[in-house]
């Protein structure tokens, strides 16, 4: 029997699926809670659904992440929803660990300014005395 062997092709497949399903289900659930919470029934839903349509297709149509997330966050921030989108949530692991050990560079450095500091002062009242 020969052993799996996953090659870089395959596995991205495999991830690629993993997330689509993901992002359908999140979509999904999304949607039917948003009928349900608005009390939308046949007509209304299926308007709101073509409404999502037209706007997924024109921010697809940009073609450009960045540009999308500032023009959903300028949106965000007209509706007075305090939500930020795109890699600036600050809850997502990486972001706390990067920020972490930048906050911890960063006082390593000051400190070893601070120290660089304290000696040029102590060699400068050296040559007073």
């Amino acid at each position: 029997m020969k052993a799996y062997t996953p090659n870089r092709a395959r596995v991205k497949n495999e991830v690629a699926d993993y997330y689509i399903k993901w992002m359908e289900l999140n979509w999904c659930i999304t949607f039917v809670t948003v009928c349900r919470s608005l009390g939308l029934g046949k007509e209304r839903a299926n308007r709101l659904f073509t409404e999502i349509r037209n706007e997924m297709s024109r921010f697809n149509g940009y073609n450009d992440y960045e540009y999308s997330m500032k023009e959903l966050n300028a949106e965000l921030e007209r509706l007075e929803i305090p939500y930020k989108t795109g890699g600036g949530t600050g809850n997502a692991y990486y972001d706390l660990t990067y920020r972490d050990r930048m906050n911890r560079k960063n006082e390593t450095v000051s400190s070893i300014v601070e120290s660089r500091k304290a000696a040029e002062m102590l060699a400068a009242m050296k040559e007073l005395m």
